[in-house]
């Protein structure tokens, strides 16, 4: 006959001793260490790319506006530049670099020039201005064709087409040049195109006058025209 013992003992759980709290608390802090440590790298890298990405976007757009504007060195309206007539004033031209009216010639605008820099020294010993090249022309892909014929004695408004837009963006105060391929004149524009768009007769044109006095603007107008005719 089979006699079934049973124990009396009683199962005893016990929780985590000083030591394993110990074991679990430096796993638990290497873990976070390498977690923040990730973080920190992906913020880093993330940074980083965003600089590079900032710096290539004002790279290519500064060479872009470099381009233009060396495309459009010395482009005076399809003539040379010795054949600029700036008899109409503008004579205080310095920093676009005048040439012949020295010697009694007209027009003469140099394409590419240079100014030197100060001499003195500023911050960290940098010159306090530096050497500067100045770059002349008429820009491109801006040019809106006539209504009328000029004479060299017109006085008043010039009358031109804006195509399909009504607008010109041209303001008061600017500097503009009218060409026939043959012949050239400078002058400046002494009033908002755009707010002379005409809204009956010939759609989509406007007028641009060219007195002596340049508009009031702030900062002040450096140039003006000595008389209101076409030269």
């Amino acid at each position: 006959m089979k006699r079934n013992y049973f124990s009396n003992k009683t199962n005893h759980q016990f929780g985590f001793g000083i030591i394993e709290l110990l074991i679990a608390v430096a796993l638990s802090s290497v873990v976070a260490i390498v977690v923040v440590q990730l973080f920190i790298q992906s913020k880093q890298t993330y940074l980083t790319q965003e600089s590079l990405s900032r710096a290539q976007e004002n790279g290519r757009y500064a060479i872009n506006l470099l381009s233009n504007a060396v495309k459009s060195a010395d482009f005076w309206g399809c003539i040379p530049s010795y054949q600029a007539d700036t008899q109409n004033g503008l004579f205080n031209w310095p920093k676009d670099g005048v040439s012949n009216i020295v010697n009694g010639l007209p027009g003469g605008f140099i394409g590419v020039s240079g100014q030197e820099g100060a001499t003195s020294t500023g911050l960290a010993g940098f010159p306090s201005q530096p050497d500067t090249l100045i770059i002349s022309g008429v820009r491109r892909g801006r040019s809106f064709p006539l209504q009328q014929s000029i004479e060299g004695t017109d006085t008043g408004p010039i009358t031109i087409s804006l195509g399909d837009s009504t607008l010109s963006n041209i303001d008061a105060n600017e500097i503009l040049v009218i060409s026939d391929c043959a012949n050239a004149v400078i002058f400046q524009a002494t009033n908002d195109v755009d707010s002379t768009v005409s809204t009956s007769g010939t759609p989509n044109t406007a007028t641009i006058s060219h007195g002596t006095v340049p508009v009031t603007t702030t900062p002040a107008s450096a140039y003006n025209n000595t008389q209101t005719n076409l030269g």
